[in-house]
């Protein structure tokens, strides 16, 4: 087995001109990177780990199992891939520089804001309209809490919770996301004028959700919970390293 192959920038600058053009522009960001581990890993366990600069990093690259040469190459192409605007609704959303989310619940258990709004849309929209004045570029909406320990909930009780939550967000010039692994509940969540899809389990809990999303032609947010496939989101959480699992775990779905 050849193994996995994984390219990190450890060496961040201020611009190239500090490193006289030896550093590389990551993702369209202000972000710049000059030093690079290129990492060979079998069975859970680092075996090689070389030093790279950009104007080094073919050299580096050579070192690796001939098998892993298309995948390296493509990890270094996308550091430098620069993502355009989202366009969510009326609303632009740039991806060359951090953006805020806001995050409004409307459950009874979520661990950061349970119980404030499930049951006073008012005060959510205020809470919402509140979020976008200060600078949310999006509002995420979620009816069902990923919290450890929370029980799954039913689709239609969870399509009741989001959807005027969203519409509220939606007819106040926001932009919205769902929170949601439920393909009822993004068929739903879209149509009341939810313009990003944003599932914690990677779009692995419903198998219609792929298919959903794509037919909508809506962004997606591909997040990893080890428990994805199943009903306890948390299940299964044995990590042998947590990033390098959760790399594999987030390149496998996408």
């Amino acid at each position: 087995m050849s193994g996995q192959v994984y390219i990190r920038p450890i060496g961040f600058v201020p611009g190239p001109q500090s490193e006289h053009g030896n550093a590389i522009r990551l993702a369209g960001t202000m972000v710049y990177a000059s030093r690079f581990a290129v990492i060979l890993r079998r069975d859970g366990e680092v075996v090689e780990r070389w030093l790279a600069a950009p104007d080094t990093m073919a050299e580096a690259l050579g070192r690796l199992p001939e098998e892993l040469g298309a995948e390296a190459e493509a990890q270094w192409a996308n550091l430098t891939l620069a993502h355009p605007p989202l366009q969510l609704g009326a609303r632009t959303v740039p991806l060359d520089q951090p953006q805020v989310m806001g995050i409004l619940n409307v459950t009874p258990d979520s661990f950061s804001d349970g119980g404030r709004f499930l049951d006073d849309a008012e005060a959510g929209r205020d809470h919402a309209a509140a979020m976008v004045e200060a600078g949310a570029a999006i509002i995420d909406v979620g009816g069902e809490s990923t919290r450890p320990g929370a029980k799954p909930l039913w689709e239609g009780d969870e399509i009741k919770r989001v959807v005027p939550a969203i519409a509220a967000c939606a007819g106040m010039g926001a932009a919205v996301s769902v929170d949601t692994r439920k393909a009822a509940v993004m068929e739903a969540a879209l149509d009341a004028g939810a313009h990003l899809v944003n599932d914690v389990s990677g779009l692995a809990h419903d198998p219609r959700s792929a298919e959903v999303v794509a037919r909508a032609g809506c962004p997606v947010v591909l997040m990893h919970a080890p428990g994805a496939a199943g009903e306890d989101l948390h299940a299964g959480g044995d990590y042998a390293s947590v990033v390098f699992d959760v790399f594999d775990a987030l390149r496998a779905r996408r």
